[in-house]
């Protein structure tokens, strides 16, 4: 990159994160919470979300690495950000390093609904290997799943502002130029009603859109009764005229200090969603309101496929072989895997009035009650202890926790593996290590005998 358009790649960079609302207080904990998923799906050493522009990019999340990633990765991980398919790079370890370094071993886009690439979701490992294509689905998955948390905070902070427009609006102290020039820099549609519901100005928004959709012209709205309006469209008491209706005169009447609500409002080529704020007017009594109409359109459509990835996010975790959990510190199960129903009996109304706890008994309720509170402490944690299925025999089981941040609380994400097959084969082998007539031994690599089975008592 040239030295020269490195600080016109760093405001361009920071334009975009400031857009995405990426800069602003507090981060978002979940986009840490899928680096941990990744990470823990694909039993590496850690995972990053990056935003980038060029070779320019910064961290905005991560799981498993210091906040200081080296150039080195960054370098490594840019390249997923201007590629619109999944990649995949078996890439070497930073130059000068040793062999274990971490690297960069799979990545995937972070695109939004128009296709555009606000940096990569990455896979860091110490070692160089190729992802199987069930793994590289599900980062393609949890990359899309990033990206909708990142286009809803754009989509609350741009909400955020327009609240501040709007309570600007009323502002006694601006004259009448100040404040048209204030409604027609909004982009949301914007109607000044008076006490009784009549409108007295719209702005360029509403004329435009009025326009764009063949209504009748958009400025004669100006002198109709909205409320008269919305009550010769409303057909039901609960339709969506009728809500807005009752919504309004609500806010006018002082019984309401905000009334919202969202509708559809397909046009002629496109489904669309607006979202309807009503504000009062006034100052020291209620002269009016302030009605805005804000296209939610890509947040709805974010919802729907956030929806979809849920889905599928489901019908990987229920593809699990073992047992999948999640629970906060307070031993409430959030999600886990329909396998885990099947294997204990209990179902998911049963499962969420559980305790972890309450799935153990004799020692191995202490063994995991350690071995919670050692990730909770620690971080990380394994054991051994048997499932006490609702009904019929323990089944022993191997266990892992992850500690995570769920929306803001500590919470433990883990897997068991029925591992009653292996203790069955280690019986087996210690029963015939100990009734062998010849003498057996296990020794270690530095010679010293671990192990000596009684044929050694009898010579």
């Amino acid at each position: 990159m040239n030295p020269d358009s490195i600080p016109q790649a760093e405001d361009r960079l920071l334009a975009r994160l400031r857009a995405f609302g990426l800069l602003e207080p507090p981060a978002d904990p979940g986009l840490d919470d899928l680096a941990a998923l990744a990470t823990r799906v694909a039993d590496a050493a850690g995972a990053i979300l990056l935003a980038c522009d060029g070779e320019n990019c910064r961290l905005i999340a991560r799981h498993g690495v210091s906040p200081a990633v080296s150039k080195e990765i960054l370098a490594a991980a840019a390249p997923f950000a201007r590629d619109l398919a999944l990649a995949v790079e078996e890439s070497p370890a930073p130059a000068g390093s040793d062999s274990m370094a971490i690297r960069v071993v799979a990545g995937a886009p972070l695109k939004d609904a128009d296709g555009t690439v606000l940096g990569a979701f990455c896979i860091l490992d110490r070692k160089a290997h190729s992802p199987d294509p069930g793994l590289l689905a599900a980062l393609e998955s949890l990359a899309r799943q990033a990206m909708h948390r990142i286009q809803a905070r754009r989509d609350r902070s741009e909400l955020a502002r327009a609240r501040i427009r709007l309570g600007e609006l009323t502002n006694p102290s601006w004259n009448d130029g100040l404040r048209r020039a204030v409604i027609d820099a909004l982009p949301a549609h914007v109607a000044l009603l008076d006490a009784e519901g009549t409108i007295l100005a719209v702005n360029r928004a509403w004329i435009e859109f009025g326009r764009a959709n063949r209504l009748p012209d958009p400025e004669m709205a100006v002198g109709q009764n909205y409320l008269e309006v919305c009550r010769q469209s409303a057909t039901k008491p609960l339709d969506d005229a009728g809500q807005v209706l009752a919504g309004i005169a609500s806010v006018l009447a002082g019984e309401t200090a905000e009334f919202s609500h969202e509708y559809p409002c397909d046009g002629p080529a496109e489904q669309r969603w607006f979202r309807l704020m009503v504000t009062p007017a006034g100052r020291d009594r209620i002269e009016g309101a302030v009605v805005m109409h804000i296209d939610i359109t890509d947040r709805k459509r974010t919802e729907a496929i956030l929806e979809r990835e849920r889905n599928l996010s489901d019908s990987i975790i229920n593809s699990l072989p073992g047992v999948f959990y999640l629970f906060d510190a307070e031993g409430r199960f959030l999600r886990w895997n329909r396998n885990f129903e099947t294997v204990t009996g209990y179902s998911s109304a049963e499962f969420a009035r559980l305790h972890p706890l309450d799935l153990f008994a004799g020692s191995d309720k202490q063994v995991i009650a350690d071995g919670i509170a050692e990730v909770f402490h620690m971080g990380t944690a394994h054991a051994e202890a048997s499932l006490v299925p609702k009904k019929g025999m323990p089944v022993p089981y191997y266990f892992t926790g992850l500690k995570v941040t769920h929306e803001g609380r500590p919470c433990l994400l883990g897997m068991g593996i029925d591992i009653a097959d292996r203790k069955h084969v280690e019986q087996e082998r210690d029963r015939l290590f100990n009734l062998s007539a010849d003498l057996l031994c296990v020794a270690g690599f530095d010679g010293v005998f671990k192990q000596l089975n009684p044929a050694w008592e009898r010579t």
